[in-house]
């Protein structure tokens, strides 16, 4: 988690600090992780349906399948009609993101995750779901695997009662946390989301508490934009669309988290149909297959990376505060730093503070990873990454 305050540089380099300090007192450890399905059955056809901009990536994992299992098949691809999710979202710029916690926040939250759940107009949703629905029956799957948030293909692949997976980046907790029956019994100590309360819900904030609790859920069953999607959906007979607290269905389909079990906080209580499997990742080539120059650089010290995720794009008071933030680290310290900066700023902005280090090579600053950061990971001169909490990031630093 980032926290920004009045002092933003001190609030970052005591951060980073904080991370390199703990990283440096850890032992690395490897988890043990199985090869891609096709490797182990090169009896499957995988077909993947999505956007453009992940073809390329596919076909780069496909080739690895088949260099290491040579009667592997070649996955096919299928593009899927524009609009993709994030041109459907019209969220194109971070701070447009940022709310305050609490009551301050509440409805930006609401509408924010209205959104969220339903990207696409009612008639671009139809759409995209009319195709899939006719890929789905061309093709005739064993099993059809679905991106959680995908919520066009969730509604043609259940549509036509196919069997499913529904493939999630969350943790056990996100997503079955309210569930558990200990909070059933003791529900004001849960913390509405983006609230900023503590847990467990201090008596002075109870009342705030379920107020925000009761606006989020009232959102997502009722909120305007949703109603007349839905309705404009259940029109063209798609049955319970874009239904909020339907994601998981008991008995329907399969559940797949990314858990870590060592990582996560423990519960209770899980649906029989859900099933963990830790980090998911791609790494089909080294770091060194990849960038032959970044992992050279990588040995000469140990490393911090910074990656706040592909969405995030840097204004100029956070690339001026990072920076800052990291001017103070590499003073102090004999680190080097990778950053993963995406930005459209002049680089006036935030480029003096850290003059010294890109000349000096102890800092390289990047719109892109020109090497998977899982590849990086794996290199094990990354003493620390500093990420956004996005699913991604999180699960590619614990893997």
């Amino acid at each position: 988690m980032i926290v920004f305050s009045n002092k933003p540089v001190q609030v970052f380099g005591a951060l980073i600090i904080a991370l390199l300090a703990a990283a440096l007192s850890l032992r690395s450890t490897k988890t043990e992780q199985q090869p891609p399905v096709i490797e182990r059955h090169p009896e499957i056809i995988v077909h993947f349906a999505s956007w453009p901009k992940i073809e390329p990536k596919i076909a780069r994992m496909s080739a690895h399948a088949r260099i290491k299992s040579p009667s592997s098949r070649p996955a096919i691809f299928h593009q899927l009609p524009a609009p993709k999710s994030s041109d459907a979202s019209g969220f194109n710029f971070t701070p447009n993101w940022i709310r305050p916690p609490g009551i301050q926040g509440l409805k930006g939250l609401n509408d924010d995750m209205a959104m969220f759940v339903s990207r696409w107009t009612g008639e671009d949703h139809l759409m995209i779901h009319n195709h899939i629905q006719k890929l789905i029956r061309d093709i005739d799957p064993a099993v059809v695997v679905l991106d959680m948030f995908h919520r066009p293909g969730m509604d043609a692949t259940r549509g036509d009662n196919r069997l499913h997976a529904i493939l999630s980046p969350n943790v056990l907790a996100d997503v079955f946390g309210g569930a558990q029956p200990w909070l059933r019994e003791n529900r004001t100590e849960e913390s509405s989301l983006g609230s900023g309360h503590d847990f467990p819900v201090p008596w002075r904030d109870i009342p705030s508490n379920i107020y925000q609790m009761g606006s989020f859920a009232w959102a997502m069953l009722f909120n305007p934009e949703l109603v007349e999607k839905r309705k404009f959906l259940a029109s063209h007979n798609l049955e319970d669309p874009i239904g909020f607290f339907t994601i998981h269905q008991p008995g329907n389909g399969v559940f797949i988290s990314q858990d870590t079990a060592a990582a996560s906080i423990p519960l209770s209580s899980v649906p029989a149909n859900v099933t963990t499997t830790g980090p998911i990742v791609i790494s089909v080539a080294s770091a060194a297959e990849q960038d032959i120059d970044l992992t050279l650089w990588l040995r000469r010290a140990p490393t911090v990376l910074i990656n706040l995720g592909s969405l995030f794009e840097y204004d100029a008071d956070r690339a001026s505060s990072m920076a800052g933030a990291l001017e103070a680290v590499l003073r102090r310290t004999s680190v080097q730093v990778l950053w993963k900066m995406n930005t459209r700023l002049d680089d006036k902005e935030w480029r003096p503070l850290v003059e010294e280090f890109i000349a000096n090579d102890r800092l390289r600053v990047l719109k892109w990873l020109t090497v998977d950061p899982a590849a990086l990971l794996e290199t094990g001169d990354i003493i620390a990454s500093v990420h956004h909490g996005g699913a991604n990031c999180y699960h590619e630093a614990l893997a």
